[in-house]
């Protein structure tokens, strides 16, 4: 029986389920427990209607259910779960003790802006439309909260960081709040505390208005209308350069979301963005290096930022963090998207590039990390044929393109094969 017979017999199951339940007072309680599970079932197949036959990510599923992550948070052991898991999770487990409860829902409170990013950028690559029937809708008490949050952000500090503290959480919380940031007038008023700049104003305040600028950037109209606000621009371009470590990784996070749009990946391109942002990447801070790395990406689909980047330094920047085995993956996707240039392919070979990529070839067992890092030796070789004698060394030595060629992804096997005809046709 087919996927969709099953689901028209839960449906019918279910109807005469609920007709017993409703009309019949002599229903016996294993009626309910059935109808839950047909309702558990049928919510099973509609969660697998969003995604078709995509695989989801191991680190975009929440450990608790199982299921995609929509809404990332942050509990104290900083792993990630999707806040309605966790607050169901809470609700049920009823033996907690009053302490560990309020602990706990505190956390819930945090939402995790870098898996969100990771979330969205996941959904639009893959063409995913996430279902929002089950968030809050707009009311007229979320408006009155805005006004009164705006207001209060005009008065004095203690009143600032409450007000701060409050935007954040609804547009954390509530999507469709994130409407009424689309606004230059509401902008203004947001920013208001952040006029003399940020190191005049507390760093909780700044950290949270990034934060809330960085939720409202979820929505797209958002993003258009941000990328025009110089206002918006210059907290940004502040923000990556300063403030706390989860400012500048928001900041960097929101430059990701914007620049999802050409216009906008051409206005930080062109500004000190791009340096704070490779500065950014070289931090030990790993949140911070991804929100750095995620927007460097997105930014360097422009031919004209990659070679502004390459003048900033990011490829030394990355070739540090490979040879320290940091962040190896994100780091090799980003450099191969680099080496699509000139310049890249210039810096790479000048920091003798070749020797490390082989490498990793050799000793990686990543297949995305061992493709990476062939599609960037094919580059340098594209340039500078001298550099396929140390390839030959090492092709001699320990055999690890002929490895490739015969245990990579295909990408990888194709391109290993191509660099090994070149090496047979080396003089």
């Amino acid at each position: 029986m087919g996927s969709e017979d099953n689901r028209k017999r839960l449906q019918a199951k279910l109807r005469q389920l609920m007709s017993s339940i409703v009309e019949d007072d002599d229903t016996s309680l294993l009626a309910f427990d059935d109808a839950i599970q047909a309702l558990n079932t049928l919510k099973d197949f509609k969660y697998s209607l969003n995604f078709g036959n995509l695989t989801v990510p191991p680190e975009l599923r929440c450990s608790l259910s199982g299921r995609f992550i929509t809404d990332p948070i942050f509990l104290t052991n900083k792993e990630t779960y999707d806040r309605k898991s966790i607050e169901k999770w809470m609700d049920d487990v009823n033996r907690l003790c009053d302490q560990t409860k309020r602990i706990l829902s505190d956390c819930a409170h945090t939402p995790n802006n870098s898996a969100q990013c990771l979330i969205s950028k996941w959904c639009e690559e893959n063409g995913v439309v996430l279902d929002d029937r089950d968030y809050a809708k707009l009311t007229e008490d979320h408006k009155h909260r805005l006004h009164s949050s705006l207001y209060q952000l005009s008065l004095s500090e203690p009143q600032q960081l409450k007000a701060a503290k409050e935007l954040r959480q609804l547009t954390a919380r509530i999507p469709p709040f994130r409407e009424l940031l689309g606004n230059e007038e509401v902008i203004h008023l947001l920013l208001s505390p952040l006029s003399g700049g940020i190191h005049g104003v507390h760093p909780q305040i700044h950290e949270d208005l990034v934060t809330t600028v960085l939720n409202a950037s979820i929505l797209e109209d958002n993003r258009k209308i941000f990328g025009k606000d110089e206002k918006i621009i210059s907290l940004l371009i502040d923000s990556v350069r300063s403030g706390t470590i989860e400012a500048r990784s928001n900041a960097a996070s929101t430059i990701f979301l914007l620049s999802s749009i050409q216009t906008n990946r051409l206005i930080f391109g062109s500004c000190d963005a791009l340096k704070h942002l490779v500065e950014l990447l070289g931090e030990e801070n790993e949140s911070a290096m991804k929100a750095a790395a995620s927007a460097l990406s997105n930014l360097c689909l422009e031919d004209v930022v990659k070679e502004w980047s390459v003048e900033e330094g990011i490829v030394d920047v990355i070739i540090d963090k490979i040879t320290d085995n940091i962040q190896v993956k994100q780091m090799m996707s980003l450099l191969a998207l680099l080496a699509d240039h000139l310049s890249a392919v210039q810096a790479l070979a000048d920091n003798d590039a070749v020797t490390l990529l082989l490498g990793v070839i050799r000793d990686n067992t990543g297949p995305s990390i061992k493709e990476y890092s062939i599609s960037i030796l094919y580059k340098i070789c594209q340039v500078y044929n001298i550099k396929l004698l140390d390839i030959n060394d090492e092709e001699e030595a320990y055999r690890s393109l002929s490895n490739l060629a015969e245990t990579g992804t295909p990408r990888a096997k194709r391109i290993a094969n191509i660099v090994l005809d070149l090496l047979k046709l080396r003089p």
